[in-house]
């Protein structure tokens, strides 16, 4: 638990199914977790800025899955400051990621 929100040490152990996840890591641990998303069903991941390289991002290609990297996740939490200026000017150049 942390602040009352209970935590889940493996995506197998999920009450519900996921699709998707957002792996915010060092990219040493990186290709552990991704190999783990993919073992449990998760095609979608988002590699916060920091979790990529070009092993990851190979290793995620092999896997079959659908990545974003290279993006900050702060432009679509509630953006502000100059994350929602980014978000704006990604919008603006249609560069959102999909």
């Amino acid at each position: 638990m942390i602040d009352g929100v209970r935590c889940y040490s493996d995506y197998r152990n999920l009450p519900e199914r996921v699709d998707s996840a957002l792996l915010v890591l060092p990219g040493t641990k990186a290709i552990s977790a991704i190999r783990k998303a993919a073992a449990s069903g998760i095609r979608r991941i988002w590699l916060q800025q920091g979790a990529e390289s070009p092993s990851v991002l190979n290793a995620a290609r092999d896997l079959g899955l659908d990545v974003i990297s290279g993006e900050c996740i702060l432009m679509f939490a509630h953006p502000t400051s100059y994350h929602k200026v980014h978000r704006w000017i990604w919008g603006l150049l249609d560069k959102l990621p999909a």
